[in-house]
């Protein structure tokens, strides 16, 4: 519709998306190749399929427009390719040194080879960042988007005193889930102890501790588990269960749950039961009391394996709650799929309708 009477003189001011569906050459008459790739790097590459031939094209495209010879791409058509710059081959990263790193930064993700080469083109030091060593919180910052790449031997170069300041006052604003900061969480633990040495006086858990969103950094797994001996958590699950604790320190967090709420977990948690969710067992499920349409909704909306939800489905339904519009809606179409035959005959078919 919008090329209907020949292409709008005001282009420009069009949404981004629009251009990734146009070429070049429809944009040749508003406007050279570069403005046109300009505005293309602002726009959600996504929206086209990473192994598309559209996509492929555009970044052929564009690198034509760009006379960019060879591998080795400068600073300032960097900037041109803005999103173009994350379907870059290794071969590209590599030869361009650290001049990529700021655009590669805002990519949602990488193929292993290219993850490859940001780790290589980082570790040799020879960008703006300069080497890990010397790394500041704002080089972190404007790292962010790289930070699920980087690995162990990149991260045990980063000063320690660095990544705990970065962690406590920016890592909370930062787009990395709980995982990807648990890892950082991960380099900063103290070496493992020899043998169970209970809680050191230093790492008695405190009102200030279970405050403190960095709490995961000072714990060990086993030292955690001696320290949450006799230490109630009630008033603080729904709070820490958001904490960026790393997968063993979440076993240990659970432990202390199931102590704490040995007949099931209380209504008012099931919800905000955060990253512990990928840790629930069919057991837990047939425990809990799942009586209203919301709390199943919430439930479903955490990050579920399809044999969790069929557990939190069946149970809700075991407890005589019907399969009406209401719990379909907080199925979806994301769960629909797990309900068996026999959950699928107690559908009121009106419902479906």
């Amino acid at each position: 519709m919008v090329m209907l009477h020949g292409i709008p003189k005001d282009l420009d001011s069009y949404p981004k998306d629009l251009l990734l569906f146009l070429s070049p050459s429809d944009y040749a008459a508003t406007g050279s190749c570069k403005q046109y790739f300009a505005n293309v790097g602002k726009a959600s590459l996504d929206l086209l399929q990473r192994e598309s031939s559209e996509r492929k094209q555009l970044l052929l495209e564009a690198l034509a427009c760009l006379k960019i010879p060879g591998t080795r791409v400068n600073k300032e058509n960097a900037k041109i390719l803005g999103h173009l710059v994350c379907d870059l081959g290794e071969e590209y990263i590599r030869s361009s040194a650290g001049t990529l790193l700021k655009e590669l930064s805002q990519c949602e993700s990488f193929l292993p080879d290219q993850e490859e080469a940001i780790r290589s083109v980082i570790s040799s030091g020879n960008t703006t960042f300069g080497p890990p060593q010397l790394w500041s919180a704002s080089t972190l910052n404007e790292l962010t988007g790289l930070i699920p790449v980087l690995d162990h031997s990149i991260w045990q170069k980063v000063p320690k005193n660095v990544l705990t300041f970065w962690l406590k006052n920016f890592a909370r604003d930062s787009r990395l889930s709980r995982a990807q900061l648990a890892t950082i969480v991960e380099e900063l633990l103290p070496s493992r102890q020899k043998r169970d040495v209970g809680c050191p006086d230093d790492l008695r858990i405190t009102e200030r501790v279970l405050n403190d969103d960095t709490m995961p950094i000072y714990y060990l797994p086993e030292v955690l588990r001696a320290c949450l001996k006799n230490v109630s958590l009630k008033n603080y699950f729904p709070q820490i269960l958001n904490y960026p604790f790393s997968n063993e320190q979440l076993a240990v967090l659970k432990e202390k749950l199931d102590e704490t709420y040995p007949d099931g977990y209380p209504d008012s948690l099931l919800p905000r039961l955060g990253h512990l969710a990928s840790l629930i067992t069919v057991k837990d499920v047939s425990k809990w009391k799942i009586t209203s349409a919301d709390t199943l909704a919430s439930l479903l909306e955490l990050d579920l394996q399809n044999e969790q939800a069929a557990a939190v489905i069946s149970r809700y339904v075991a407890l005589g709650n019907p399969l009406n519009a209401t719990a379909l809606n907080a199925i979806n179409t994301k769960y629909l799929c797990t309900l068996n035959a026999t959950l699928l005959k107690m559908i009121d078919p009106n419902s479906l309708k």
